[in-house]
């Protein structure tokens, strides 16, 4: 019996070193595995520099320091990570063969690339997987680049899940966190292959704290980055989301909701909104709106109008009452922050003690000095011109308006510009303001 029992442990000690033997070769196993896999199915080539080994809670292989390169001719490789990890059965761990459905990255570089030669670094043999492949990225940072026009995006810090079914549809959906604000992502991509070809049907939900947005058309980069489709903006509070965006807003009576709904058309960092509808406060203007983001600077166009407008609630509280002027200071940081042409046509503008009248708003601001007018051209013949200049680029801003009034009602004219009633009758006004 004691020589059954010792030939029973010598057995199982056996057992146990075999299993630990083959423990630690298994990881190394994988590794060749893994790169015969990536080399057959996706003709790449895969780098472990850090090594690999088995965890078990749960069972998974993990593979340090991993790169997959990009196509034949591109140096640069299409992801990069800190770590690569695969969960795997018994017969994927006893066989070294992990299988590629499900993966997991940590600390990834994903580098979206379009070399001189018009050559896509996501560009694979094959439009589609065998099978459907689960991705989960985080602590991720995901880029675009095209040398082809020096076009580049980046996001930081994204954690996520990517879907690529076997019709060759990816899904996102995660979250990045955007000047200290979270932002959530979920998207549908129809085909990664058509985005470098004819363009594949695309769309996109973002949210953070104030912003909600949603896009549903079609997505290329044949030549530059260009989106064309539907859009939809919500802005909940729009001087918190400039801030956020890095544009610092006066406080003022005005820039609460802003919503924007129209055909989004976009080439490389230029973008157009035609059709549009855009709500601000109680206010609704209709038109086409474009934002140009190529330069430093970025500049705002539009065209617009509106059934009727009511222009106190953009303008700076200012603290007047009937006996005295304002003293609040007005705040023109904003001004060398984007450029602007806007035009803006009313028949029925209300401003102060004026309503209802037949207005056109031109305003145009560059590198930090705006210049705007207003035309007035009341049902009686007579005309109103304000213009107003505001140099916020020099050390100390300065401003200047200018009333021209010819044949007008003084009154309302006199309190809507003034301040002052106590004048009435018709006739013409001439008023000057600098300081």
């Amino acid at each position: 019996m004691r020589r059954s029992f010792a030939l029973g442990g010598s057995a199982v000690i056996a057992v146990v070193l075999a299993i630990t033997a083959w423990l630690a070769v298994v990881p190394n196993l994988a590794i060749s595995g893994l790169r015969d896999q990536i080399q057959r199915h996706l003709s790449r080539s895969l780098e472990v520099k850090g090594g690999a080994h088995l965890s078990f809670s749960p069972l998974a292989f993990t593979f340090e320091q991993v790169s997959l390169g990009g196509p034949l001719g591109m140096e640069a490789n299409l992801i990069t990570a800190e770590r690569l990890r695969i969960p795997v059965g018994l017969a994927q761990l006893f066989g070294g063969k992990p299988r590629m459905t499900t993966l997991s990255l940590e600390g990834a570089d994903i580098a979206l690339l379009v070399d001189e030669r018009d050559q896509a670094s996501w560009s694979f043999e094959g439009d589609a997987p065998a099978e459907p492949l689960s991705l989960h990225i985080s602590s991720s940072d995901m880029r675009y680049y095209d040398a082809r026009n020096g076009q580049s995006l980046a996001i930081a810090s994204v954690n996520g899940d990517i879907a690529i079914a076997t019709d060759g549809q990816i899904g996102f959906t995660g979250s990045t966190e955007l000047n200290g604000r979270l932002g959530r992502f979920d998207m549908t991509l129809k085909s990664l292959r058509r985005v470098h070809e004819d363009g594949s049907p695309f769309t996109l939900s973002f949210e953070t704290p104030e912003i909600a947005a949603s896009f549903d058309g079609r997505l290329s980069v044949a030549k530059v980055l260009n989106l064309d489709g539907p859009i939809d903006i919500v802005i909940s509070n729009f001087r918190q989301a400039a801030r956020w965006a890095g544009l610092q807003i006066e406080d003022g009576q005005s820039y609460n909701a802003v919503s924007i709904t129209g055909a989004l058309s976009s080439s490389g960092r230029a973008f157009a909104i035609r059709q549009a509808n855009i709500g601000i406060d109680q206010a609704n203007v209709y038109g086409e709106i474009a934002i140009d983001t190529r330069n430093a600077t970025p500049k705002l166009q539009a065209r617009l109008t509106t059934p009727n407008f009511v222009l106190d609630g953009f303008l700076p509280p200012s603290s007047a009452t009937a006996d005295t002027w304002g003293r609040m200071p007005i705040g023109f940081a904003t001004l060398r922050q984007f450029d602007a042409e806007i035009t803006l046509e009313t028949p029925a503008l209300r401003f102060g003690s004026l309503r209802d009248q037949p207005a056109r708003l031109v305003v145009t601001s560059t590198a930090g000095k705006l210049q705007s007018s207003m035309a007035l051209r009341p049902a009686n013949g007579s005309s109103i011109a304000v213009d107003v200049m505001i140099d916020a680029a020099a050390a100390i801003p300065v401003f200047s308006a200018d009333l021209k009034a010819e044949g007008a009602d003084a009154q309302p004219v006199l309190s809507a510009f003034l301040g002052q009633d106590w004048l009435s009758g018709k006739g013409s006004l001439l008023a000057n303001l600098s300081g």
